[in-house]
């Protein structure tokens, strides 16, 4: 397990900005999608921008949006670390990459999963 993935499902880290984990950096999917199929473990979504299809584990991964539970042909935005997202189709476009700290990932995970 990464360092930025155990950061990121730490349930007992101090979410505040003097916390030296907050300023960990890694890659992250940042996209609009569409979801599929919601799995137990996994959710598999359509990337908007070349309809790739994508696999994400459900723990790591934040819808952005506050609608609740999306619907199907809905698109939103998710974030989720690049390493929990695996590809089954086609391949994830460099505009959906985005190079974040586990303080944005933390702040976008207080601000859409409350």
């Amino acid at each position: 397990m990464s360092e930025l993935i155990r950061i990121c499902t730490s349930r007992f880290l101090p979410i505040n900005k003097y916390n030296e984990a907050y300023f960990v950096f890694g890659d992250f999917f940042l996209g609009e999608v569409i979801l599929i199929n919601q799995g137990v473990l996994n959710a598999k979504y359509r990337i908007e921008d070349n309809s790739s299809i994508i696999k994400v584990k459900n723990s790591l991964h934040i819808r952005l949006e506050k609608l609740g539970f999306p619907f199907f042909d809905f698109p939103f935005k998710i974030v989720a670390p690049i390493e929990a997202v695996k590809v089954e189709q086609g391949n994830i476009p460099s505009n959906c990459i985005s190079n974040l700290s586990a303080g944005d990932y933390l702040d976008y995970k207080m601000t859409y999963q409350v």
